[in-house]
């Protein structure tokens, strides 16, 4: 298994607690994103991990899921 050099999307990443595993990919070298509905809380996780990224999901809209995969296909690296 290779761990490091991947793209690896987080959703729930603006729950406050939620520092463990997007930190550990991230410090491997991989490309993480993390997505959520709070948009400052996102930023505020950004902010304090450089070269990480934030996108807002709202796992309760269908629509609103199907157009964050499409574009996140066309957007992120495998």
């Amino acid at each position: 298994m290779q761990i490091s050099g991947n793209t690896i999307l987080i959703t729930g990443g603006g729950f406050r607690h939620w520092p463990g595993s997007g930190r550990g990919f991230h410090t491997e070298k991989n490309q993480v994103i993390i997505a959520g509905r709070r948009k400052k809380q996102l930023n505020e996780t950004v902010a304090a991990n450089p070269g990480m990224k934030a996108a807002v999901l709202d796992i309760e809209n269908g629509e609103g899921i199907r157009s964050f995969a499409d574009k996140f296909k066309k957007t992120s690296p495998p």
